[in-house]
């Protein structure tokens, strides 16, 4: 969960992670999620359309990336 920093009014915005798309459609079909989301506490929020990004996952190595890119490599510092 990512909260507004300042405690006050803004957004929070909740990133789940799912190995495909269509896993999580499946789920969202699932009526175990309907039972799950039915409390009050769930009902207290208000929710806005779901927001899908395709991420790279692990941790990223920018020098790996760049190595072989001949229009942007990264340059060493020489001092």
């Amino acid at each position: 969960m990512l909260e507004p920093s300042d405690g006050g009014g803004g957004d929070t915005v909740v990133i789940t992670i799912w190995p495909s798309h269509e896993v999580f459609d499946a789920w969202i079909a699932t009526p175990e999620r309907d039972q799950l989301t039915a409390s009050e506490m769930h009902q207290a929020v208000e929710y806005r359309p779901i927001t899908r990004y395709d991420v790279a996952g692990g941790y990223m190595n920018l020098a790996a990336l760049t190595e072989h890119d001949s229009i942007n490599p990264i340059q060493e510092d020489p001092t």
